[in-house]
Protein backbone atom coordinates (compact mmCIF):
# COMPACT_ATOMS: atom_id res chain seq x y z
CA UNK A 1 0.00 0.00 0.00
CA UNK A 2 2.83 2.40 0.80
CA UNK A 3 3.90 2.73 -2.84
CA UNK A 4 0.39 3.89 -3.79
CA UNK A 5 0.24 6.51 -1.04
CA UNK A 6 0.97 9.44 -3.36
CA UNK A 7 -1.46 8.53 -6.11
CA UNK A 8 -4.17 11.12 -6.65
CA UNK A 9 -7.21 8.78 -6.64
CA UNK A 10 -5.97 7.28 -3.38
CA UNK A 11 -5.57 10.73 -1.83
CA UNK A 12 -9.09 11.66 -2.88
CA UNK A 13 -10.45 8.39 -1.54
CA UNK A 14 -8.61 8.85 1.74
CA UNK A 15 -10.19 12.29 2.14
CA UNK A 16 -13.64 10.84 1.45
CA UNK A 17 -13.13 8.09 4.03
CA UNK A 18 -11.80 10.59 6.57
CA UNK A 19 -14.96 12.68 6.24
CA UNK A 20 -17.56 9.95 6.29
CA UNK A 21 -16.08 7.95 9.15
CA UNK A 22 -16.63 10.99 11.34
CA UNK A 23 -20.34 11.18 10.52
CA UNK A 24 -22.83 8.83 12.16
CA UNK A 25 -26.20 10.04 10.85
CA UNK A 26 -27.64 12.19 8.12
CA UNK A 27 -27.22 12.70 4.41
CA UNK A 28 -23.76 13.72 3.21
CA UNK A 29 -22.99 14.88 -0.31
CA UNK A 30 -19.33 14.90 -1.30
CA UNK A 31 -18.20 16.42 -4.56
CA UNK A 32 -14.97 14.95 -5.91
CA UNK A 33 -13.01 15.58 -9.08
CA UNK A 34 -11.78 11.99 -8.99
CA UNK A 35 -14.02 10.59 -11.69
CA UNK A 36 -12.70 7.06 -11.23
CA UNK A 37 -13.70 7.04 -7.56
CA UNK A 38 -17.15 8.48 -8.23
CA UNK A 39 -17.85 6.05 -11.08
CA UNK A 40 -16.55 3.09 -9.06
CA UNK A 41 -18.69 4.02 -6.07
CA UNK A 42 -21.73 4.16 -8.33
CA UNK A 43 -21.01 0.60 -9.49
CA UNK A 44 -21.05 -0.68 -5.92
CA UNK A 45 -18.87 -2.38 -3.36
CA UNK A 46 -17.94 -5.42 -5.41
CA UNK A 47 -16.57 -3.29 -8.24
CA UNK A 48 -14.64 -1.10 -5.82
CA UNK A 49 -13.12 -3.98 -3.91
CA UNK A 50 -12.17 -6.14 -6.90
CA UNK A 51 -10.94 -3.60 -9.41
CA UNK A 52 -9.04 -1.16 -7.23
CA UNK A 53 -5.64 -1.09 -5.60
CA UNK A 54 -7.39 0.98 -2.94
CA UNK A 55 -9.52 -1.86 -1.63
CA UNK A 56 -8.47 -1.07 1.94
CA UNK A 57 -10.01 2.39 1.76
CA UNK A 58 -13.09 1.17 -0.08
CA UNK A 59 -13.50 -1.41 2.67
CA UNK A 60 -13.51 1.35 5.31
CA UNK A 61 -16.10 3.33 3.38
CA UNK A 62 -18.49 0.47 2.70
CA UNK A 63 -18.10 -0.94 6.21
CA UNK A 64 -19.08 2.46 7.60
CA UNK A 65 -22.08 2.67 5.29
CA UNK A 66 -23.16 -0.81 6.38
CA UNK A 67 -22.82 -0.08 10.10
CA UNK A 68 -24.42 3.37 10.09
CA UNK A 69 -28.05 2.69 9.23
CA UNK A 70 -29.07 6.37 9.44
CA UNK A 71 -26.29 7.57 7.16
CA UNK A 72 -26.54 8.19 3.41
CA UNK A 73 -23.63 9.12 1.18
CA UNK A 74 -24.03 10.86 -2.17
CA UNK A 75 -20.73 10.92 -4.03
CA UNK A 76 -20.84 13.24 -7.02
CA UNK A 77 -18.34 14.29 -9.65
CA UNK A 78 -17.23 17.86 -10.28
CA UNK A 79 -14.85 18.83 -13.07
CA UNK A 80 -11.56 19.86 -11.55
CA UNK A 81 -9.69 23.07 -12.34
CA UNK A 82 -12.71 24.88 -13.74
CA UNK A 83 -11.42 28.16 -12.36
CA UNK A 84 -8.18 27.62 -14.27
CA UNK A 85 -9.80 27.43 -17.73
CA UNK A 86 -8.31 29.68 -20.37
CA UNK A 87 -9.93 30.94 -23.61
CA UNK A 88 -7.89 28.41 -25.58
CA UNK A 89 -9.71 25.67 -23.66
CA UNK A 90 -12.88 26.45 -25.62
CA UNK A 91 -14.07 23.86 -28.17
CA UNK A 92 -12.97 24.40 -31.77
CA UNK A 93 -15.90 24.51 -34.23
CA UNK A 94 -15.80 21.67 -36.77
CA UNK A 95 -13.29 19.69 -34.71
CA UNK A 96 -14.29 16.61 -32.74
CA UNK A 97 -13.95 17.92 -29.21
CA UNK A 98 -14.08 16.20 -25.88
CA UNK A 99 -16.99 17.45 -23.78
CA UNK A 100 -16.07 20.78 -22.25
CA UNK A 101 -17.56 21.69 -18.92
CA UNK A 102 -18.20 25.16 -17.60
CA UNK A 103 -18.73 26.38 -14.07
CA UNK A 104 -22.49 26.53 -14.52
CA UNK A 105 -22.58 22.75 -15.07
CA UNK A 106 -21.97 22.27 -11.33
CA UNK A 107 -23.03 23.94 -8.08
CA UNK A 108 -20.76 26.95 -7.54
CA UNK A 109 -19.98 25.74 -4.02
CA UNK A 110 -18.62 22.48 -5.44
CA UNK A 111 -16.39 24.33 -7.92
CA UNK A 112 -14.90 26.65 -5.30
CA UNK A 113 -14.55 23.91 -2.68
CA UNK A 114 -12.75 21.71 -5.22
CA UNK A 115 -10.38 24.55 -6.05
CA UNK A 116 -9.64 25.05 -2.34
CA UNK A 117 -9.12 21.31 -1.84
CA UNK A 118 -6.69 21.17 -4.76
CA UNK A 119 -4.75 24.10 -3.30
CA UNK A 120 -4.53 22.42 0.11
CA UNK A 121 -3.53 19.11 -1.48
CA UNK A 122 -0.69 20.86 -3.31
CA UNK A 123 0.51 22.40 -0.05
CA UNK A 124 0.36 18.99 1.64
CA UNK A 125 2.29 17.36 -1.18
CA UNK A 126 5.04 19.97 -0.83
CA UNK A 127 5.37 19.12 2.85
CA UNK A 128 6.14 15.47 2.16
CA UNK A 129 8.53 15.96 -0.75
Amino acid sequence: IQRYARRVPRGELYAISAVITRVKTGVVTIWSDSEINVVSFGKGMLCCMESSVNGDLWHLIFEHLKLQKDFVLHLKWVKGHLLDLQPEDEPVPGKKNKKKYVMTDFPIEAVYANTAADHLASQGAELVE
